[in-house]
């Protein structure tokens, strides 16, 4: 459910943060960028969430 849960976060903000900034700069929007931005953004959060602070938090508890 989380990782739903990110990827609908995601896909809300990243489209307005994409939507603010191609309007500021007069370019069109692109869903294609739009989308492949989160995908990005979302496989970072996921990597970061479960690998690197996932194992921190199980060796502190032993």
């Amino acid at each position: 459910m989380r990782y739903i849960m990110t990827l609908i976060w995601g896909i809300a903000i990243g489209s307005a943060i994409s939507y603010m900034l191609t309007a500021m700069g007069g370019q069109e929007f692109s869903f294609v960028l739009m989308f492949a931005m989160v995908a990005v953004i979302s496989l970072t959060v996921f990597i970061v969430g479960e690998g690197i602070l996932g194992d921190s938090s199980k060796s502190e508890t032993l």
